[in-house]
């Protein structure tokens, strides 16, 4: 943009929303009002404030439409009242007072701000109004006589009224106001506040932008030269974020525009850059970067906004044609870009062949994600064997790059010991790293770190202060790790209904874990009133984003009915879904259906297959399940010793009911040699962990003297404990059935 060169910007409230009414022409005042917002069936409803304040900015308009008209101004054939009637109620206009909208000859540029909150509005206006910036609308010295009609006493924007009441006229008014200055300046500045990472922000910017605003009406204007300059304010926003945003709005703009797409592309200039809000008053002359609409990150960047829907419709088939135009013309992200297509079969059949091929094509060009994604398929052993060794490579050499999203990943490989010997100091170190090089991710990893004391000394605080700057840096998962914190009061006072909010946060940016904790409260009924169906609508959000475990408790609740009609074969397909997706309660679950013919036909060997599986995956619970059928012969060869080995598998694994049944063995004798003093041993352990049974079994040997010296007390104790009763009836009739009487 040249020195000499006016500049557009124009202002964009995040009132102004695009009215579905249709635009009247001027075909009689009657018919109007018969039209009118405010002679609907719901006025009578209206607030008197409303009422007032509708009728004062008539009379304003009316008023300033007519002073206009003695000093020569033309106004609507309808004249003055119909004018401002119609305004106001409809939005529409056919000829507005000129001199309404007119800044002073000083003003040469439009100001757009949106993304910023209500307190910072003046803040960001301030100074590029000192620049020569004009706005339709400001608390401070309104530049034109419409904005001091809008901040006029009684009306201040209609405060009172209803959203419904006040879209039309903003639609209205910000349609004229970008026309008449579409014919004085062709460009236009844009300040920007929003980060993809903060939820909808891109939704809310593009909508704001170019549905609700004066840039649409700008853009319809222009027949050519349009000159745009976006400035991001945001700190998190990236090169590739801010080519992403801008190439969406240049694709928006050029849809709205009535000129021909070539022409567009070859008549308008888009640049871009970051700008402090403190410097806001010097990116009038600063140098930004061109948006290049040819050229191969353009492409890239546009497809990566069709692929994730983005302030666009999700389109997969259009964002792979960008994303292939784009690698044909040489694009170092581009292969990287497809082949995230064909790993995950969206918008193409899953080919993890492709997908490899592809990653191996962006390392080749230098890109610094494809060697991170390459190295998850090695981690993960999905489309290619298991490799720990290669994906720590490739996570080096990204990192090398400049990709620091690997330093977090690479740390948990450390943490976790995965092909690497076990460094809880090394994990910590590449946590920092990643911090350091502005990772939001890698907040939350050594959070948790600091929340169960792994490779640091535990530290509350600041867990709770990494993840607050987590949160604040638009990462979802933060927000339901802090959630998890203030549900359990661990490390802060409990606090149900910020734990609550933060679910609420998270699940609005698209988190899983803070979607299903959401469920869970409101299953439960904690901090708030139980409600099963709120619970089910959460977990089917969650189960939609990819959730395996929600199918797991979505399918809990059709199998025992919880505030759903029981529906055995409903929840045999979401345990079917949760086993697709790998997670191991699910697994249980349908293993359980099988075994006890719940709601399908019973089959003990798909029930064992299942268990097994289940074991694979590090079930606790499975490994009791499994020896119970082999130990009771239950549709398998009753083999004593397997039933062993598996119940000190579960024992191993934390299982609360393994200690009692591996006790039960030693106490009969059941494939191993009888140990009294053993079985005492697991029964305790049980115990310790929470089961009422190993609580009976304990009573069991007291009440019988069995390894131990006999004792009625401690047997009734016991007995209470594990039934939860004091009943005074004898201890005789207090023993569990299972209790053996005569050994």
């Amino acid at each position: 943009m040249s020195g000499t060169m006016s500049a557009l910007v124009v202002f964009t409230s995040l009132l102004l929303v695009n009215s579905s009414r249709t635009i009247l022409g001027r075909r009689g005042i009657a018919e109007k009002e018969s039209r009118s917002l405010f002679t609907e069936a719901d006025e009578a409803s209206e607030s008197f404030g409303c009422e007032e304040e509708l009728r004062a900015l008539k009379k304003e308009i009316q008023d300033a439409c007519e002073e206009d008209h003695r000093n020569g101004a033309p106004v609507s054939a309808g004249g003055c009242q119909a004018e401002a009637e119609a305004v106001v109620s409809d939005g529409d206009y056919e000829v507005w007072s000129q001199l309404l909208l007119q800044c002073g000859s000083e003003k040469t540029h439009l100001l757009l701000w949106s993304g910023y909150q209500d307190g910072e509005r003046e803040d960001v206006l301030r100074p590029l109004r000192q620049q020569g910036g004009c706005v339709l609308q400001s608390q401070e010295d309104p530049d034109t006589r419409l904005g001091q009609l809008l901040n006029a006493p009684g009306v201040n924007t209609l405060k009172s009224c209803s959203l419904p009441k006040v879209k039309a006229f903003w639609v209205g008014a910000s349609r004229q106001f970008a026309s008449t200055w579409a014919v004085r300046s062709q460009d236009v500045i844009v300040a920007i506040n929003y980060h993809k990472q903060q939820g909808l922000s891109y939704k809310i910017l593009f909508d704001t932008v170019f549905y609700r605003g004066e840039l649409k009406a700008a853009v319809q204007a222009f027949r050519d030269g349009l000159q745009m300059r976006i400035l991001y304010t945001h700190p998190d926003m990236t090169d590739d974020d801010m080519i992403g945003a801008t190439s969406i709005m240049h694709e928006r703009a050029r849809l709205l525009s009535p000129m021909l797409a070539s022409k567009f592309r070859e008549t308008t200039t888009w640049r871009f850059g970051h700008c402090a809000k403190e410097n806001l008053a010097q990116a009038v002359s600063q140098t930004l970067v061109l948006l290049d609409p040819d050229g191969p990150e353009f492409f890239n960047n546009l497809g990566v906004m069709y692929f994730e829907g983005l302030g666009v419709a999700q389109d997969l088939h259009w964002a792979r044609w960008l994303f292939e135009r784009s690698m044909a013309r040489g694009s170092t992200r581009a292969p990287t870009s497809l082949g995230i297509m064909y790993q995950q079969g969206r918008g193409v059949d899953r080919d993890f062949r492709k997908a490899i091929d592809l990653y191996q094509k962006g390392i080749g060009r230098g890109d610094d994600l494809a060697p991170a994604r390459l190295a998850g398929m090695y981690l993960d052993g999905k489309g290619l064997a298991q490799d720990f060794q290669k994906a720590r490579n490739l996570y080096e050499m990204a990192m090398e790059r400049g990709e620091f999203q690997s330093a977090n990943l690479l740390g948990h490989m450390y943490q976790k010991g995965q092909g690497v010997s076990q460094s809880l100091d090394k994990a910590r170190e590449l946590y920092e790293l990643g911090i350091q090089k502005g990772d939001v991710f890698s907040l939350s990893s050594l959070a948790t770190m600091y929340v169960d004391g792994i490779g640091v000394h535990q530290d509350l605080q600041k867990a709770k202060d990494l993840f607050e700057t987590a949160v604040e840096r638009g990462d979802a998962g933060a927000a339901g790790c802090l959630g998890n914190m203030y549900l359990r009061g661990h490390g802060v006072t409990q606090d149900l209904h910020k734990a609550k909010e933060l679910y609420e946060l998270g699940a609005g940016r698209g988190d899983i874990l803070s979607t299903e904790s959401l469920g869970h409260m409101y299953r439960k009924g904690l901090g708030v009133h139980q409600d099963f169906q709120k619970a089910k609508e959460l977990y089917e959000t969650a189960k939609e984003r990819g959730s395996p475990t929600a199918a797991y408790e979505l399918g809990n609740m059709y199998q025992f009915g919880m505030g759903l009609a029981q529906d055995l074969h409903k929840a045999k397909e979401l345990y079917e879904l949760g086993v697709a997706r790998g997670d191991v309660l699910s697994l249980y679950c349908l293993a359980t259906l099988y075994r006890d013919g719940i709601g399908v036909q019973q089959n003990f060997q798909k029930a064992k297959d299942l268990y097994e599986t289940a074991i694979e995956k590090g079930s606790s619970r499975a490994p009791y399940e499994l020896g119970n059928m082999y130990q009771h012969g239950r549709g398998l060869a009753r083999d004593l010793r397997k039933a062993k080995e598996l119940y000190e598998e579960g024992m191993a694994r934390g299982d609360i009911l393994c200690p009692e049944s591996l006790g039960h063995l030693y106490r009969d004798g059941l494939g191993v040699q009888q140990d009294y003093r053993k079985a005492m041993e697991l029964y305790e352990m049980g115990l310790g962990r929470g089961s009422f049974g190993a609580a009976l079994s304990l009573a069991c040997m007291y009440q019988y003297g069995l390894g131990v010296p006999q004792d009625s007390q401690k047997a009734r104790e016991l007995y209470e404990k594990g039934s939860g009763s004091s009943d005074s009836s004898s201890i005789a009739s207090l023993a569990p059935p299972f209790c053996p009487r005569t050994i």
